[in-house]
């Protein structure tokens, strides 16, 4: 019989961004995290592609770079260029995430959850939570 504290945490691992967190572990790798996709990811699905690692490695960086801004706490619209990777958030009316890892989970949807044939053929997408919108394109 599960406890009452069992079923609770359970319930906590929804956040209202959207998607269902993976277990509170802060100190886990994101390429750890496994989550129970329910955002709504747009993939291209055509123009230039670009290696998984080259995608993950302009996330990873936009992630930290907006954790020490503490932009996605602060609602401001941010985005970069990595290796020729554009990278983005646009927050909506409430505070997007204030963790870089649950952005790297966020931003790796569309890269790992579309063009599923190949580790090497990746062109990104865009996944709309409640709270951001966030692109990830390698199409410059």
């Amino acid at each position: 019989m599960q406890t009452f504290a069992t079923i609770m945490s359970s319930m906590l691992l929804f956040s209202s961004t959207g998607f269902a967190l993976p277990a509170p572990n802060d100190s886990a790798d994101a390429n750890e995290a496994t989550l129970q996709r329910r955002d709504n990811v747009i993939c291209y699905n055509q123009g230039y592609s670009r290696s998984r690692e080259t995608l993950v490695t302009a996330i990873d960086k936009f992630c930290d770079e907006l954790d020490a801004d503490q932009a996605l706490w602060k609602n401001k619209y941010r985005e970069n260029t990595f290796d020729t990777v554009f990278v983005s958030v646009t927050p909506k009316q409430c505070k997007a995430i204030d963790k870089p890892r649950e952005c790297k989970i966020i931003m790796r949807q569309p890269v790992d959850g579309c063009n599923t044939d190949s580790a090497n053929i990746k062109q990104g997408g865009t996944v709309d939570t409640s709270c951001a919108t966030w692109r990830v394109d390698p199409n410059l």
